[in-house]
């Protein structure tokens, strides 16, 4: 690391502190096709795109689900079939409900319609009746949510808490203008005192192993 500082690959601390090297703000190098204060855009970017092309990440979920569940469902460990069972719990109920949510949503999109169209196909073919039922009833309500929260997430509404900084005694000010110290209790470690056995009540031992001997000479 120190050879890359010298060669001008990383950043010094200087540049880039240590709280910010884990990549997701900024790169604590220098990328020869990434342009520095782009990294967090592109994550983004990065993100939405796989949304757009693969759809919801729950949705695979239970496309890698259902899978395990075909090729395990009737293996001869009766452990991993019942692991296999408990992974799959809700998928004939709440999750065709999801699917058939799914479904509808992506109307629009032929690709995406198509893929969920064939995972509530695989869910249907494998819990039958009751899947159907859930996802022709439920998905409808499952969907209408969905448009709910959509129309509330648009007015400015969102998952995460207000954002405030706080450092401690190590961050240098300069580097965290305007963050508030943080509050922290240093402990205080007292040595306790060797308890009275005897004041206790604990019953105490006198003489050690000679006395024993001699008390079994006495017996014999």
């Amino acid at each position: 690391m120190r050879r890359d500082i010298r060669w001008g690959r990383m950043l010094d601390e200087s540049e880039c502190p240590l709280p910010d090297t884990h990549g997701q703000y900024r790169f604590n190098y220098r990328h020869p096709h990434i342009p520095a204060g782009v990294e967090s855009r592109w994550i983004v970017q990065a993100f939405q795109r796989d949304f757009t092309v693969n759809g919801p990440s729950m949705l695979r979920i239970l496309g890698t689900t259902l899978a395990g569940w075909k090729r395990y469902k009737n293996h001869p460990d009766p452990r991993i079939r019942r692991r296999f069972a408990w992974e799959i719990q809700g998928m004939a109920t709440t999750y065709s409900a999801v699917a058939g949510a799914a479904r509808r949503y992506f109307r629009g999109n032929p690709a995406l319609h198509d893929k969920m169209s064939r995972l509530l196909e695989a869910i249907n073919g494998e819990f039958g009746l009751i899947s159907r039922l859930f996802a022709a009833i439920g998905g409808p309500y499952v969907l209408w949510k969905i448009r709910q929260e959509e129309k509330r997430l648009g007015r400015g509404w969102t998952y995460e808490p207000p954002t405030f900084y706080e450092v401690n005694d190590a961050v240098r000010p300069a580097d965290a203008p305007g963050a508030l110290p943080c509050r922290y209790v240093t402990p205080q470690t007292t040595v306790p005192s060797t308890p009275d056995l005897h004041r206790a009540g604990f019953p105490t031992r006198r003489g050690g192993r000679g006395s024993r001997r001699r008390e079994t000479k006495k017996v014999k």
